[in-house]
């Protein structure tokens, strides 16, 4: 690490010292940590904890400024990066952000809003990595032995593994 710091002074290049590490097997960049030694990324311990201190607040509340809903909605879209399910769970308060129209207005945090935040509460807690690797084989309907149908009147149904199943759609 010297001879490179060396050189680069040499040649008039600049290093920041802060952003200077020397071999390592994790290394944060732009805000993700990359750990070679597990092969997978993962949110930094602080981006989390700033996240869950966030959430927490929020379930304390009955309501928010549509710009704090929108700042922890680009919290959760950063971190769905990592957190593959959260994204799922952001749909509904983006919606609900668009019902006022200033930033300034304050927003009900339903009781629908506020399991969103459950999820995306337990995601952060059991669920900050992805793998740099996924599985490529895409498993079948047959290899799996699963079969489903369903009937916009009467329900739905389906086999799997030698065991049948139905429902009425009575939602």
């Amino acid at each position: 690490m010297a001879s490179l710091t060396s050189i680069f002074s040499n040649l008039n290049i600049p290093l920041s010292s802060k952003k200077t590490i020397g071999p390592t097997t994790c290394l944060e960049y732009l805000g993700i940590a990359l750990d070679t030694d597990k092969m997978e990324a993962r949110l930094p311990r602080e981006k989390i904890d700033r996240i869950i201190s966030m959430i927490e607040r929020f379930l304390n509340k009955n309501s928010v400024r549509k710009r704090e809903l929108l700042q922890l909605l680009g919290y959760f879209n950063f971190a769905a990066k990592i957190v593959l399910p959260g994204r799922t769970f952001s749909a509904y308060m983006y919606s609900l952000s668009a019902t006022v129209p200033k930033l300034l207005f304050f927003i009900k945090l339903t009781r629908e809003c506020k399991n969103d935040l459950k999820m995306w509460l337990s995601f952060l807690k059991h669920w900050n990595k992805v793998s740099f690797f996924y599985d490529t084989e895409v498993s079948t309907s047959p290899s799996l032995d699963l079969f489903t149908d369903a009937s916009s009147t009467r329900g739905f149904g389906g086999y799997y593994q030698g065991s049948w199943f139905s429902s009425d759609l009575n939602f």
